[in-house]
């Protein structure tokens, strides 16, 4: 662009000499310090883009060292995470199903923000010219949230239906019965596709009890 525009300046120069070998007193004050001014201008013009630039690009490299510096940590934060949620997670075997439900959306939440930073510094590793990161661990947990949710969702919506059912007056069961059939049909077509990983899992045990206990009508 630079280029582009200094060849401009060729045909307005040569304006200039043709008027001052054949009208030598044509131009008036202003237009003879417009003129001298042009180029000049154009020069420091130049020079305070050259200063930007070395600005922009000293803060460039700072930014990076800055991103790679944050990118390192985030690892070891990854890490960490993994750590506590093999350790204290949903997937720890023996714990009651309604303590890996809380379990499980307290890892859901810290996993979310997480997730959000590996997304930011992906970015930044675009914008910056630095090789993409991995992080196995994370994408793992991701993986394995997932996975429970199919379970934990269906138990706690379960839990949720029925205690919104015993709320019910024993006289008004018959008018939402064919609603909740309908509703314990749906959660039975949920558990028989259900992983077969996940049917060992005392929360699936759970819930076959109480598809069992109300299959062919509601009881209390």
């Amino acid at each position: 662009k630079q280029s582009e525009i200094e060849l401009e300046f060729v045909p307005i120069e040569h304006m200039y000499r043709i008027l001052d070998e054949h009208l030598p007193n044509i131009m008036d004050k202003d237009e003879q310090d417009l003129r001298s001014m042009l180029k000049k201008n154009w020069e420091d013009l130049l020079m305070e883009s050259e200063q930007r630039q070395e600005e922009l690009s000293l803060k460039q490299i700072q930014y990076r060292k800055d991103l790679i510096k944050t990118v390192n940590s985030f690892k070891k934060d990854v890490s960490k995470f993994r750590a506590e949620y093999e350790r204290s997670g949903p997937m720890v075997k023996g714990i009651p199903p309604r303590e890996a439900v809380q379990r499980l959306k307290q890892f859901r939440e810290e996993y979310e923000v997480r997730g959000r930073k590996q997304e930011i510094y992906y970015v930044g590793e675009d914008l910056f010219g630095v090789p993409h990161q991995r992080y196995p661990k994370l994408d793992q947990t991701k993986q394995e949230l997932g996975y429970l949710g199919q379970l934990y969702d269906l138990y706690v919506a379960v839990l949720e239906t029925i205690k919104e059912w015993r709320d019910y007056l024993w006289f008004d069961v018959p008018e939402h019965m064919e609603t909740m059939q309908k509703t314990i049909d749906s959660f039975a077509g949920r558990c028989k596709k259900m992983p077969k990983q996940l049917r060992e899992w005392p929360a699936y045990n759970e819930l076959k009890k109480e598809r069992r206990s109300r299959s062919g009508g509601v009881t209390y």
